[in-house]
């Protein structure tokens, strides 16, 4: 995974269906996670300002009840401008399973 960083209001998020967009957000994926888990709402989200280089691993904490089957894609994206700056979608054969 590859980001210059830099965004004001760009993070990891993910939802069940839909594309990613302001619209259809449905977890926050805090990065670094640090004890906390917002909602989409929430004013004070950590935002990615770092860049990542494509070598350092990634790990995400999903919050309390919401697990990897529920969620159809993840993305890093900008809630101010409702941009996408990179998905993943899930394809309806994903197995979390095989992770």
């Amino acid at each position: 995974f590859m980001y210059k960083g830099g965004a004001q209001a760009a993070y990891f998020v993910g939802g069940a269906s839909g594309k990613p967009d302001n619209e259809n957000v449905d977890v926050v994926l805090p990065y670094p996670y640090k004890g906390r888990h917002y909602s989409y709402e929430d004013d004070d989200i950590p935002a990615l300002t770092q860049e990542f280089t494509g070598q350092e691993d990634i790990i995400l904490s999903l919050p309390p009840g919401t697990s990897v089957a529920q969620l159809g894609w993840i993305a890093v994206h900008c809630r101010e401008y409702n941009v996408d700056f990179g998905h993943v979608i899930f394809p309806s054969s994903f197995s979390h399973k095989n992770l």
